[in-house]
């Protein structure tokens, strides 16, 4: 299965993007069908549109980071805070 993001979560010299450039490429696959969807179903937050089996291969190929799954919910926004949820260590 090829990974929605292409180059996976690695930038050019193989190293961890980042949660801005995750939320670049987030947008990137957004799709404004499924916006209008989250808005008639009654999502108020911002959103991309990214289908949540996307943000679930892309959590996949992220692992548990904790520091990333708290940048990445600081930016406000549906799908970056679904992808801290997925990525976050739980507590030991």
């Amino acid at each position: 299965m090829s990974s929605p993001m292409g180059r996976g979560m690695r930038d050019q010299e193989g190293a961890m993007l980042n949660a801005d450039e995750i939320v670049v490429e987030l947008r990137r696959l957004g799709e404004p069908g499924r916006i209008a969807a989250l808005r008639r179903s009654g999502v108020a937050t911002p959103a991309f549109g990214v289908t949540l089996p996307a943000l679930r291969s892309i959590a996949k190929q992220i692992g548990p980071n904790h520091q990333l799954a708290l940048e990445l919910w600081q930016k406000a926004v549906r799908e970056p805070r679904i992808l801290a949820s997925l990525t976050d260590e739980p507590c030991a």
